[in-house]
């Protein structure tokens, strides 16, 4: 547990330097902690939150409750046991501590509930050892239980991994993540950022209009900007405003090479009374300095469309909500 805990304390010091090395350090600390304290943690009220927590809750267990179920029972068969109190107490800690991580903010999305999966692994090993060991003082010295609860274990996984099959396996990953988050365009930028590194060269620098900060990692391109999250820029924070102005003046100045426009809510979620002053400028400005070289059409119940270069200038989106791929004139 001491080694656990000092790998995870070690982790977030390292990342605490390079931000501090990178003259980052107060921004760090803005938007990790005070950002979230005021526009985040404080918005769901408990109505909400409790039904939020059940509908996750029963998704987390969809499919999945013998496992959890077989954890929790570890958690307790370990206190009948002669194991070190470190060893009992270790497995209620995780849990507590799993809790606790889904709990600020009071949304508890599906992804929150990942942070439970080392408590349930670690009463899976509990309740192997609880059972060797009852199983022990009760009939004595024999591997052959020993092996029957290994391959008891080992037949609720593979029912497990047998009754999920169709999503562990899948070949259709649109599929599986349409199931899972919707028309959330996760596959869509994928394929953008395949296609803009197959385009960019070294030192290019690209700009995402929407919250999808993972096309930055998919093309390895830096953004002149510090702002790479739109949500945050239409949310009603006081300095929201000043951070629009601030994101136009950087594209402004810098030109990216490649800005990326998301024309879906979600990737928005722009809130009723916020400014709507980047919608604006954007329109002003790709008509006068940028060209459309790809457009991604998000069309209800099928496969997105990707249409590219020379097909672009005549294609119509059909969806409502599309992906527009720019390149600076």
């Amino acid at each position: 547990l001491g080694a656990y805990a000092a790998g995870g304390i070690g982790m977030v010091g390292i990342i605490v330097l390079l931000m501090a090395a990178q003259g980052a350090f107060s921004e760090f600390i803005f938007w990790i902690y005070e950002y979230p304290k005021e526009a985040y943690v404080s918005t769901i009220d408990s109505k909400t939150a409790k039904m939020l927590f059940s509908t996750t809750l029963s998704k987390a267990l969809s499919g999945y409750l013998v496992i959890w179920a077989l954890g929790v029972l570890g958690l307790v068969t370990i206190w009948l046991t002669n194991a070190p109190k470190y060893i009992k107490f270790s497995g209620i800690i995780f849990f507590i501590l799993g809790f606790l991580s889904i709990v600020p903010g009071y949304r508890f999305y599906g992804h929150y509930w990942l942070h439970f999966i080392p408590a349930i692994a670690f009463g899976w090993g509990l309740l192997y050892y609880s059972f060797s060991y009852l199983l022990k003082s009760r009939l004595g010295e024999s591997n052959i239980f020993k092996y029957v609860l290994l391959g008891f274990l080992g037949a609720v996984l593979l029912l497990n991994i047998t009754g999920q099959s169709g999503w562990y396996f899948t070949k259709d990953k649109t599929e599986y993540l349409r199931k899972v988050y919707g028309s959330n365009p996760f596959p869509e930028t994928k394929a953008i950022g395949e296609y803009l590194k197959g385009k960019m060269k070294e030192g290019d620098q690209l700009v995402v209009l929407g919250s999808e900060p993972q096309l930055h990692i998919y093309t390895g391109m830096r953004s002149p900007s510090k702002h790479n999250y739109m949500a945050f820029l239409v949310s009603p924070h006081p300095d929201h405003k000043q951070w629009q102005q601030e994101l136009i003046q950087d594209i402004e100045t810098n030109k990216p090479r490649f800005i990326v426009y998301v024309n879906h809510g979600i990737s928005w979620v722009p809130y009723p009374d916020t400014d709507r002053a980047i919608f604006d400028w954007f329109g002003e400005y790709q008509s006068n300095n940028l060209k459309l070289i790809g457009l991604v059409d998000n069309l209800p119940g099928s496969q997105p469309n990707y249409v590219w270069e020379d097909k672009v200038g005549t294609y119509q989106p059909q969806g409502k909500e599309y992906i527009g791929i720019f390149e600076h004139k």
